[in-house]
C-alpha cells in the first residue's frame, strides 16, 4: 500500500511539475513518468508497478496528449504509452525480483561454506 502511495505521489508531482510550474513537451514529461514507473517496478514489484503504470498513463493522455484535458484511449500514441510503461513495470520488477533472490541464495551458500 505504501509503495502504491509512493509511485501515485511520484505521478501526481511530474503531473503537477510540467502541466503547471515548467512548461515542458510531452516527450520530457513522458520520459518523467517512465522513470516513476521503472523505480516503483525495482522496490514494489510487478502489480504496483502496473496500477501506477496505468495512472500515469492516464496522466499522460489527459495533461500533456492533444487534445489536452481530454481523456482519449483511442490514438495509438496513448496504446504506446500505456505498452511502453507496463513492459517497462514487468521487465524491472522481473529484474529486481531475479537479483534479489540470487543475492539471498549467494548469501545462504556463503552461511553454508562457513558452517562447514
Amino acid at each position: 500500500m505504501v509503495g502504491l502511495l509512493a509511485g501515485l505521489a511520484g505521478v501526481a508531482a511530474v503531473t503537477l511539475l510540467f502541466s503547471s510550474l515548467i512548461t515542458a513537451n510531452s516527450s520530457t514529461a513522458g520520459f518523467c513518468f517512465l522513470i516513476v514507473v521503472l523505480a516503483v517496478a525495482t522496490f514494489r514489484g510487478f502489480r504496483v508497478a502496473a496500477a501506477v503504470a496505468v495512472a500515469a498513463t492516464v496522466c499522460f493522455n489527459f495533461f500533456f496528449l492533444p487534445p489536452i484535458g481530454r481523456l482519449t484511449i483511442a490514438d495509438p500514441e496513448n496504446w504506446a504509452a500505456l505498452l511502453t510503461f507496463l513492459v517497462t513495470a514487468l521487465v524491472a520488477s522481473r529484474l529486481s525480483d531475479k537479483a534479489l533472490r540470487e543475492a539471498t541464495e549467494a548469501r545462504l551458500r556463503q552461511q553454508e561454506t562457513e558452517r562447514l
